[in-house]
């Protein structure tokens, strides 16, 4: 087969309407024979690679969709076993087949290619090949969408992509496969090219996510996923993104009805992102000051219950920022300040539980506790912080909106000592200077409330410069008020 010059078959085969067809389906059926394929596997695998130069567009999408159907239905989960397989080769060639990268081809061909994919990922056993599949057909769309397509295609085949999650897994762990797959080729794609267009990728899945994946979990958590994607492929544009949360608001679908269940998942499932979000749809809809108290609320609750991700904790800051932005805007909307300290006392016990060294480990935890999974940095952004709120708020339990003497809870008290020992504390020996800055300005009594968001754009600026999606904190306009 492979001394066959296929060059010249191919310009004569152009002269009969459907030699094409003809041609690549009998080439499928040998390949499908797995006693063919034993026999002749190397000899198919240059044919395949001879194949790919050649223009083969003329195949029909009716004669493509009735091959893919045919690889579809033929492949046996056990075919998957091994890593090299006829199948994997005769995938390979049909994407060929749909020219992804060229404009004008037909559109057809590439999302019946994509629809059969997702149900052949749904088969497979093998992890690394179900990964591979996965970036395979990511990298596809990316082509695509540099032939300057229409945002509804890219979105058609993004919505087979997506398909991937509502399959029935034919055991307990292709799901979340399916999951961890997606996720962690979302998170390595797009630096092959531009990242920016690849952030742009990322907002058009994001419109067709929630029309698509019927599963709330799997929403939150594939969203959480092209939250990230977006920010983290922007990165080129970064002191732009200040105001990009509003880009993504404007993509975020989620049904109304279904809102308590994505921030429900989103809480389990370790999503802050999802989270900050939503915050942002839920002060869109209602402006008042009874938007503004539900959205804190919410927020604190979610703050309450959400175990951050070991490398990804620095994600809490961004709930933390908005808490402390819409308190600002609730004082300036005149507020009194002791609702204010009523609602935000609850938050410091939250993040004191978060900067433990070590996690909780009964009356020795101290000396004998398992170690903590959070950095070092987070721990100390998150106590400093914490300590600094509870500086704000007087024995009385009004809220320090004014430069005056502090009149400490003995809370305040503890977690000033807690500080100040970490100055001898060899492991923070790196941070020192952050530390004895984040000191002074807790206890200068000329700083209040007002220089919360002041003191976190520091941290965050100071531990978190490289992640965009905090760029919200480190870009924040807003000052301290007189």
């Amino acid at each position: 087969m492979t001394q066959v010059n296929w060059q010249t078959v191919v310009g004569e085969l152009k002269k009969e309407s459907h030699a094409f067809d003809m041609l690549v389906d009998v080439l499928i059926t040998l390949a499908l024979n797995q006693d063919i394929f034993r026999q002749f596997g190397q000899e198919f695998t240059g044919l395949f690679l001879q194949f790919k130069s050649l223009d083969l567009s003329l195949v029909s999408d009716e004669g493509f969709s009735s091959i893919m159907s045919r690889i579809d239905t033929t492949v046996q989960r056990s075919q998957f076993i091994q890593p090299v397989t006829s199948t994997g080769h005769l995938v390979q060639f049909m994407g060929v087949l749909c020219r992804f990268s060229q404009q004008g081809v037909s559109y057809v061909k590439q999302i019946t290619y994509f629809r059969h994919v997702v149900n052949i990922i749904t088969k497979i056993s093998n992890a690394q090949y179900a990964e591979t599949l996965v970036q395979s057909l990511l990298y596809n769309v990316e082509q695509v969408f540099y032939t300057g397509c229409t945002e509804l295609h890219i979105s058609e085949l993004g919505a087979e992509l997506f398909r991937l999650f509502n399959t029935t897994p034919c055991d307990m762990n292709t799901h979340s496969l399916a999951v961890k797959k997606i996720e962690s080729a979302m998170k390595m794609h797009g630096s092959i090219k531009d990242g920016f267009s690849f952030s742009q990728l990322s907002l058009y899945y994001l419109s067709v996510l929630t029309c698509t994946v019927h599963n709330v979990k799997m929403q939150a958590v594939v969203c959480e996923v092209l939250i990230e994607s977006y920010f983290t492929h922007c990165e080129n544009s970064f002191p732009v993104l200040s105001v990009s949360w509003t880009t993504l608001h404007e993509r975020f679908l989620i049904s109304d009805m279904t809102y308590d269940n994505f921030i429900n998942h989103s809480v389990q499932e370790s999503c802050p992102l999802n989270i900050y979000l939503y915050t942002t749809h839920l002060l869109a809809l209602s402006e008042d000051v009874d938007g503004s108290y539900s959205a804190v609320a919410m927020l604190i609750d979610c703050s309450s219950r959400i175990q951050p991700k070991p490398k990804e904790e620095q994600k809490m800051l961004l709930l933390w920022f908005k808490i402390f932005e819409i308190m600002m805007s609730l004082h300036e909307n005149g507020i009194r300040s002791s609702a204010i300290s009523s609602i935000i006392k609850q938050l410091p016990t939250t993040m004191l539980k978060l900067a433990e060294d070590r996690e909780t480990g009964g009356l020795f935890n101290n000396w004998f506790g398992k170690k903590s999974k959070y950095s070092l940095e987070f721990r100390l952004t998150t106590r400093i912080f914490a300590t600094y709120v509870l500086h704000q708020i007087n024995k009385d339990g009004s809220l320090r909106t004014n430069s005056s003497r502090h009149n400490l809870t003995s809370e305040a008290g503890k977690a000033m000592d807690n500080i100040r020992t970490l100055v001898s504390n060899k492991a923070y020996a790196a941070h020192i200077s952050t530390l004895q800055h984040c000191i002074g300005m807790i206890l200068d009594s000329t700083k209040t409330f007002l220089n919360t968001i002041e003191l976190l754009r520091f941290l965050a600026g100071t531990f978190y410069s490289d992640q965009p999606y905090l760029s919200a904190i480190m870009f924040s306009q807003r000052k301290p008020l007189s």
